[in-house]
């Protein structure tokens, strides 16, 4: 859904309650079942057997979606960013929805 739609449907939410999934379109994805969950149906319903098992379920599907995951005090990427993820951030830390604190699992990259 598009930051618009997604302020409106989460509007009303408590602050500090953000779970989402911003993909590289800048596009915002719920996380009900939880930010893994979330990611394997962004990559086409990607199943835990087909990751690796040696890495980390989660830093697998961020390097291979782009996506960053996100909750309130933190969120997380796989190297740079995209123009659209930053708006879509900057807008969310903007309205109180997050606490800017983006960390990169396989670099330095910070906003």
């Amino acid at each position: 859904m598009t930051l618009k739609e997604f302020v409106e449907e989460h509007g009303d939410d408590p602050q500090g309650f953000c779970p989402c999934v911003i993909d590289v379109q800048g596009n915002l994805y719920d996380c009900a079942k939880g930010h893994l969950e979330a990611l394997l149906k962004l990559d086409g319903d990607k199943k835990l057997e087909d990751i690796p098992s040696d890495v980390s379920p989660l830093f697998y599907m961020l390097a291979k979606t782009g996506a960053i995951v996100v909750d309130y005090e933190s969120q997380v990427c796989s190297g740079a960013i995209s123009n659209k993820q930053h708006y879509v951030l900057s807008s969310l830390s903007e309205m109180g929805k997050i606490s800017m604190d983006l960390k990169d699992v396989h670099g330095k990259f910070q906003l």
